[in-house]
């Protein structure tokens, strides 16, 4: 088992990742104290900061989570092409 502990989400990489209900409050809530205040200072720089830091894939955790998705769906999309529509 490797866990990796971001914020309020707990994962284990080699399973799948776990929500603390408790801690994603108190996370959500510094997170939009967090947003608010850029958004009130109106700082461009502040605001790239913001978004470089909380945007940014890691594929060890955000890579995991991904494959965890895919591996669960049950259908797949299928395009399919109608001759008689000329396509």
């Amino acid at each position: 088992m490797i866990l990796i502990v971001l914020g309020s989400m707990v994962f284990d990489i080699c399973e799948r990742h776990a929500p603390d209900s408790l801690r994603q409050i108190s996370r959500y809530r510094k997170l939009l104290k967090i947003v608010l205040d850029v958004q009130y200072e109106g700082d461009k720089a502040a605001a790239d900061r913001f978004i470089d830091q909380y945007t940014t894939w890691r594929d060890d955790v955000h890579g995991v989570i991904a494959k965890n998705i895919r591996d669960a769906q049950r259908y797949r999309f299928r395009v399919f092409k109608y001759a008689a529509l000329g396509e």
